[in-house]
C-alpha cells in the first residue's frame, strides 16, 4: 500500500483543477485497487507559498506538488522559457509540445537538477491576455504610461516592459495570479477566470484577448516516493497524471467563451486585436526572447521552438488528409 500526499493551490476548488485531480485521483485508486491512493491536499494545509512546498517537495515531506513554470524558476531558471509571449498559439499545439520530445527533456533535465519528478505539463487557467483600468488597449502604444502589477519573477517583469508597460513589483509575496489581480493598480496581465473570481470593485474593465501566454503548471513527485513503487505501479501512476494533462489542456477554449460572456455581462469591455494589431504586440515581445538567450543562452528557446513547429507541421499535416 502506497499513500502519497500531493498538494495543489488553494485555487483547487476551480473547475480547471477539480477535473484533472479528481481523474488522476480516482484512474490511480481503481486501476491500482487501492494499493496506490493519492491524498489532495491545499497550500493552505500543507504550505502557503511556492518556495517552501518545493523544499518541503525535496525533502519528502509531501510527494506530489503543483506549481506554475515562473514559480520554478528559483530551481529551474531556463524554463522561464515557456512564458515566453506568442510562442504557442492554440491549446492542440501546446498538447503535442507537452506530450512528446520536448518534454522528455524537460522531465530529464527538471530530475538531473533538482531530484523531482516531471509527471505532467497541464494549462492552469486558460490563456493570459491584457487587462486594464484605463483604456481600450488596441496596440502597444496604448500601455504607455501605465502601470501593471507583476509577478516578481524575471520572464514576467521583461515581458510586462516589452508590451509596453511599466512593471510594477507588489512589496510582499504573491501566492497566485488571484491575488495579483487585486493589486494591480492601472492592469496586469492574467487569465479571463482569475479576473472574474475577484470582485466587480477590484476587476479592470478593459481586456484585449492578445493571448500573449498559454497558462502552464507543473505537476513534480518527489523521486524517492516514485521510486519505491515497482515497476507496474509506476507506470499506473504516470498513465493517471497522462490522462490529468489530457484532460486540462483541452481544458481552456471550452471555457474562456463562458468567461469571457461573464465577463461582458459585468460591465467589462472586450477587444480582439486586428492581424495588423496582433503583429504589433508579436514584434514588440521578440525584445523577451532576445533577453533571455542573452541571460540564460538559447538552447531551451531553440529546442521549445523547435517543437512547437513540429506540432503545426503535424496538425497541417493531419487537416490536409
Amino acid at each position: 500500500m502506497f499513500t502519497f500526499v500531493a498538494v495543489v493551490p488553494d485555487t483547487a476548488a476551480r473547475e480547471t483543477f477539480s477535473v484533472g485531480t479528481v481523474a488522476l485521483t480516482t484512474l490511480v485508486d481503481g486501476i491500482t485497487e487501492g494499493r496506490v491512493t493519492i491524498e489532495v491536499d491545499s497550500t493552505e494545509q500543507r504550505c502557503h507559498y511556492s518556495d517552501d512546498c518545493l523544499a518541503a517537495l525535496q525533502a519528502g515531506e509531501i510527494d506530489v506538488y503543483h506549481t506554475t513554470s515562473d514559480r520554478f524558476a528559483g530551481l529551474f531558471p531556463e524554463l522561464q522559457v515557456l512564458d515566453i509571449p506568442y510562442l504557442i498559439e492554440s491549446e492542440a499545439v501546446a498538447e503535442l509540445v507537452f506530450s512528446g520530445a520536448f518534454f522528455a527533456r524537460m522531465r530529464d533535465a527538471i530530475l538531473d537538477r533538482t531530484g523531482l519528478r516531471l509527471m505532467a505539463v497541464v494549462n492552469a487557467g486558460g490563456w493570459r491576455h491584457i487587462a486594464n483600468t484605463e483604456r481600450e488597449v488596441r496596440t502597444p502604444d496604448d500601455l504607455d504610461g501605465l502601470a501593471f502589477t507583476t509577478f516578481d519573477v524575471p520572464v514576467h517583469i521583461e515581458t510586462t516592459r516589452a508590451l509596453g508597460a511599466t512593471p510594477l513589483i507588489p512589496p510582499g509575496p504573491i501566492v497566485n495570479s488571484d491575488e495579483l489581480a487585486t493589486v494591480l493598480s492601472q492592469g496586469v496581465r492574467a487569465g479571463v477566470q482569475g479576473l472574474l473570481d475577484k470582485d466587480v470593485k477590484a476587476r479592470p474593465t478593459y481586456l484585449t484577448l492578445d493571448r500573449h501566454n498559454y497558462l502552464v503548471a507543473l505537476w513534480l513527485m518527489n523521486e524517492r516516493s516514485y521510486r519505491q513503487m515497482p515497476l507496474d505501479l509506476q507506470r499506473i501512476v504516470q498513465l493517471g497524471f497522462d490522462e490529468l494533462k489530457r484532460l486540462t489542456l483541452g481544458f481552456p477554449d471550452a471555457r474562456e467563451a463562458e468567461a469571457l460572456a461573464a465577463f461582458e455581462a459585468a460591465g467589462g469591455q472586450v477587444y480582439v486585436p486586428s492581424a495588423d494589431e496582433h503583429r504589433a504586440f508579436v514584434m514588440a515581445a521578440g525584445a523577451v526572447s532576445t533577453w533571455f538567450m542573452d541571460d540564460y543562452g538559447y538552447e531551451w528557446l531553440v529546442w521549445l521552438e523547435g517543437a512547437i513547429a513540429e506540432a503545426e507541421r503535424e496538425l497541417a499535416s493531419s487537416s490536409s488528409r
